[in-house]
């Protein structure tokens, strides 16, 4: 899995509350025939915490973008390419290299 499938992944979801906010503002221009009809609400209070967990999740997955660039840089690997995969190949090359190092200076 890249960083770019996890882009796509919560385009996707960005897109799907743009169509709950269509879906809102076509229930909010409709005349409800039932005064105890509660959708409206509903939609307003869903939109607003979905946008705000969206919001920190587009803040998050831009911080992960940041570090996966980075890690990819540090590996001299190109950042397109780099897969979650790959970083951790080369984390258990790394995590090997030190087991062995500390053995034989334990020696």
């Amino acid at each position: 899995m890249s960083i770019g499938t996890i882009t796509d992944m919560f385009k996707e979801t960005n897109n799907k509350l743009r169509g709950i906010t269509n879906l809102k503002e076509v229930v909010s221009n409709e005349e409800s025939l039932d005064p105890m009809d509660k959708t409206k609400e509903f939609l307003d209070k869903f939109q607003k915490d979905a946008e705000s967990l969206v919001r920190k999740v587009d803040e998050r997955i831009k911080k992960i973008e940041d570090t996966y660039k980075d890690l990819a840089i540090y590996f001299v690997e190109n950042p397109k390419d780099f897969t979650i995969e790959i970083f951790f190949e080369h984390f258990n090359k790394f995590c090997a290299q030190v087991i062995v190092i500390s053995f034989l200076f334990k020696t």
